[in-house]
């Protein structure tokens, strides 16, 4: 729970997302949080940014995003 620093922290971990090994995550995005920031577009830059590196994106519910790779 990084309370609004989700793409710092997707960023840090550019090596592990590019690990084909890796099969799925989820993420609880803070959008609150993020618009207070003024970073209201960094969910979609997190689905652009897991997309880019082979993942398909759901929404579960408000703020829990799931990220599955399919091969």
């Amino acid at each position: 729970d990084v309370e609004g620093h989700e793409h710092e922290v997707l960023a840090g971990l550019a090596a592990t997302l590019a690990n084909p090994k890796l099969r799925a995550l989820v993420i609880e995005v803070h959008f609150g949080l993020l618009e207070k920031a003024g970073l209201a577009d960094v969910p979609r830059q997190i689905e652009r940014s897991l997309g880019q590196s082979g993942f398909t994106i759901s929404w579960l519910d408000s703020s829990h995003l799931l990220a599955k790779r399919l091969h």
